[in-house]
């Protein structure tokens, strides 16, 4: 479950996160036409037809290749990295096909889920991805380009139908696989690898992605788990950065909101040590940011300080992407 896989599932979920509880730009980003915002009619400018039909064809030419790359026992053996993650690269490849629109009643995911309840919860990565696989199994998998229907704020007013929608088993195999994670957060606020040894964003990016789904399904996870995490990204994310004036960027149903603000372009390192930051973990921390922004809205122990520091990191890695971007 290499940088290539992280990189994959982040184009699968990202936009769908990023829509999914307060907008990451700003604590009160402009809700109505004023000098501060630039508000135009967004899809058919931003997303022509001729690229939108490029899109849609590169996501069905993906899902015929990896049904037909499907092993007769409901696994995804084509992949090198199946021997030490057979559940994460099974259920990634589920994900994905859900994501692009294949019925959970289909054959191949059928038999994928049935492979997978055979083997026991091992690995970060690979119970991370099992819970998302679970919530697209009760998400219909919605077409990119379209048009959400959001509040003021870009909040989606539909329910997440996983929590209407899942059955007993499944729940209790997600409570299994929340268990999993929870207890293997360390006191720092990160996951680290089942030996306990190495640490990176990586892995902790999946742990929060994993752990945001099951809570769309109606699982409870403990504030203190975000909160950890929370503190921890952002002692990691880099102190010092250029200092830049940030486009801000934001889709809400069918208007896009723009604004300027300064910032410090701030990404983040894939491990503890390293001088560099890079493009693909600073898209891990800002997801995860996001994560744990949306899951303590609305919590006590998320105010004051810490809510101005998240709101300044998400800004700052946003302004890294910005500036760096090609």
């Amino acid at each position: 479950m290499g940088m290539r896989a992280a990189l994959l599932l982040m184009a699968v979920l990202l936009g769908g996160l990023l829509g999914s509880g307060r907008p990451a730009a700003a604590d009160e980003p402009p809700a109505a036409p004023k000098d501060k915002a630039k508000v135009s009619k967004a899809f058919n400018d931003l997303y022509p037809v001729a690229f939108r039909s490029r899109v849609n064809g590169a996501i069905e030419k993906g899902k015929a290749w990896l049904l037909r790359a499907q092993s007769g026992d409901g696994s995804w053996r084509t992949f090198r990295s199946h021997r030490g993650y057979p559940m994460g690269t099974t259920a990634l490849a589920t994900l994905t096909l859900l994501k692009c629109g294949v019925s959970p009643e289909h054959e191949s995911i059928v038999k994928a889920f049935a492979y997978l309840r055979r083997l026991p919860m091992r690995r970060v990565y690979s119970v991370s991805v099992l819970l998302m696989a679970l919530d697209a199994r009760y998400a219909a998998a919605r077409d990119p380009f379209e048009v959400e229907d959001v509040d003021r704020y870009g909040v989606r007013r539909s329910k997440d139908p996983c929590r209407e929608k899942i059955t007993p088993d499944d729940l209790a195999w997600m409570k299994q696989g929340v268990a999993y994670l929870t207890e293997r957060q360390t006191a720092d606020g990160v996951w680290r690898y089942d030996d306990d040894t190495d640490f990176d964003l990586s892995n902790t990016q999946f742990a929060l992605l994993g752990l945001h789904a099951a809570t769309r399904c109606g699982t409870k996870v403990k504030q203190a788990v975000w909160l950890d995490a929370l503190r921890y990204l952002l002692d990691f994310q880099a102190k010092e950065g250029d200092a830049v004036m940030y486009k801000a960027n934001e889709v809400r149903g069918r208007y896009r909101f723009e604004w300027t603000e300064r910032a410090l372009a701030r990404g983040f390192r894939y491990v503890p040590g390293s001088e560099r930051e890079t493009g693909s973990m600073t898209t891990a921390g800002l997801a995860s940011l996001v994560i744990c922004q949306n899951r303590l809205w609305r919590a006590r122990g998320f105010g004051g300080q810490l809510r101005a520091d998240t709101r300044r990191g998400l800004r700052d890695a946003m302004a890294w992407l910005q500036q760096r971007f090609s």
